[in-house]
């Protein structure tokens, strides 16, 4: 994707080389969005083990072969070996039904850095309006890329910050129960795992992703 020569110039000197994407021109059904990749002990590991070494002194080109193993690897975590946060998801879509997490969903960080706590880079999102701004630009390229058709927010403070955005590109609450991106439904709401989210609330998720597909199918 395009968006990655941008990642690569913006966050090649962070201690860990950032998130990379790559789409195979599928149709996707729906794309969820994180805060940004977390960096738990076993990516530190896999990623220092990768064959091809990610370096920032070189160019985004030369750097095309380790960006590459990059991606294969954030596949497996999602889809093979799948790490706790993407089994959560995984199970989410398997009470929708007719979705398949494998090829319906792509899953998108807003913020590519690769951070242990999410904490760091919540409060950048909030408060640094040039961060945020950079980073949208970069979410609105890759939703024109990758053609939705429906888009769910899965971080209580990323949604907060889209209600809150002087940007006029995220609606207000449609009728239907929808805010639109880009025309887009777009459903806004807390993270799935770790007790973000209640019972009662994933209910309501269930039934509203229910309801934008049976809506994008018309």
């Amino acid at each position: 994707m395009k968006i990655n020569k941008t990642i690569f110039e913006k966050y090649k000197n962070d201690d860990y080389p950032p998130m990379f994407y790559k789409y195979e021109g599928k149709k996707c059904q729906i794309l969820t969005v994180g805060l940004n990749p977390s960096l738990t002990k076993e990516a530190i590991q896999i990623i220092d083990n990768l064959t091809n070494k990610f370096d920032a002194k070189k160019t985004f080109k030369k750097n095309s072969k380790a960006i590459e193993e990059l991606i294969n690897y954030q596949f497996k975590v999602k889809c093979d070996t799948q790490i706790p946060y993407f089994k959560v998801l995984n199970n989410f879509f398997d009470e929708i039904g007719d979705i398949n997490f494998y090829d319906d969903v792509f899953h998108y960080d807003f913020c590519p850095s690769r951070e242990t706590d999410s904490k760091k880079i919540l409060p950048k999102i909030k408060k640094e309006d040039v961060f945020f701004d950079d980073l949208y630009d970069l979410f609105e390229k890759a939703v024109i890329k990758i053609d939705p058709a429906i888009i769910l927010v899965l971080n209580g403070g990323l949604s907060r910050r889209f209600i809150q955005s002087k940007s006029k590109k995220v609606s207000e609450i449609q009728p239907d129960g929808y805010r639109l991106f880009q025309g887009r439904p777009m459903i806004l709401a807390n993270q799935l795992s770790g007790g973000a989210t209640s019972i009662a609330y994933k209910e309501i998720l269930i039934w509203l992703v229910k309801k934008g597909m049976n809506k994008a199918s018309k």
